[in-house]
């Protein structure tokens, strides 16, 4: 169970705000937050009152990603885990969850803006890049540093995003990039200093949703298709099934293992260890 209050939405003159509300977590997703982000997501698209959706984290980050805490459970040596699942099963649960969060996102006929300040890391930069824009803050860092040791993005927008050289950074590296450094690749629309995110997001959801939802709905549209037309559904099948591949190795295992026998910390300690005379 999570936090009633883990997703909160608000409605200003059109602008839904969907906000990530885990603070204390840096707004890692529990468990049943992502089905309800997506239901929000699904809602404030069906509405009539909402022109624009702008999704933003309280607190001191965007998003962290999944919380991994939450599959570790230290005495418990024999759970299922993404390591000891077949891969059929790993497939299969990646396409109920991060495939059908796709199909909402990029299915949405109302755009969707991701305000990023903070952390944005693993889910939570997937998250981002199925927005159709992402405004940053210039103390924004987006990262996936789990593909070191424990996964490969589920989803692939990096590509079309940001091209092949950077794609290769991020994923090869592990390491995070800065808000303006985003900005200048083309993940980001837009980086501003963090005193004026708010206002900036808010200027550009207001602008949005003053044109006729029947238009925006014909604009997304095409756009979604253009992207259709240039295989990202072929390549979120291929993401996934190279996630659940990636969930096979040693160090995963390593890390479950230890999870269930000394906790989470040293779970985490362990698969960072190599890295920590080296941070990104």
């Amino acid at each position: 169970m999570i936090e009633e209050d883990a997703i909160l939405t608000a409605l200003d003159e059109r602008v839904m705000t969907i906000t990530l509300n885990r603070p204390h977590k840096l707004n890692a997703y529990a468990a049943e937050m992502r089905p309800r982000l997506i239901e929000e997501v699904r809602r404030a698209d069906e509405s009539d009152d909402v022109g624009c959706i702008v999704i933003k984290g309280a607190g001191r980050a965007f998003c962290t990603g999944s919380d991994l805490s939450a599959d570790v459970k230290p005495g418990h040596e024999h759970y299922e885990n993404a390591y000891t699942t077949s891969i059929k099963n790993d497939i299969r649960s990646l396409q109920k969850g991060e495939g059908s969060g796709s199909a909402v996102f990029f299915g949405s006929q109302t755009p969707i803006i991701a305000q990023v300040h903070g952390w944005c890391l693993a889910g939570g930069l997937e998250l981002a890049m199925k927005c159709d824009f992402i405004v940053c803050s210039d103390d924004a860092k987006f990262g996936y540093p789990i593909v070191r040791n424990m996964a490969s993005p589920p989803s692939h927008m990096f590509t079309y995003l940001m091209g092949t050289q950077w794609t290769r950074y991020l994923l090869y590296t592990g390491d995070h990039i800065d808000g303006p450094t985003a900005a200048r690749t083309g993940l980001a629309l837009q980086c501003v200093p963090y005193e004026e995110l708010d206002d900036a997001v808010r200027r550009l959801a207001h602008r949005i949703a003053t044109v006729p939802p029947e238009l925006l709905a014909i604009h997304k549209g095409i756009c979604e298709k253009a992207l259709d037309a240039m295989g990202r559904p072929l390549l979120q099948d291929l993401a996934i099934e190279a996630n659940a591949m990636a969930h096979k190795t040693t160090v995963m295992r390593d890390f479950y293992e230890i999870g269930a026998r000394e906790g989470y910390k040293a779970a985490l300690d362990f698969i960072n260890r190599p890295y920590t005379n080296n941070p990104s």
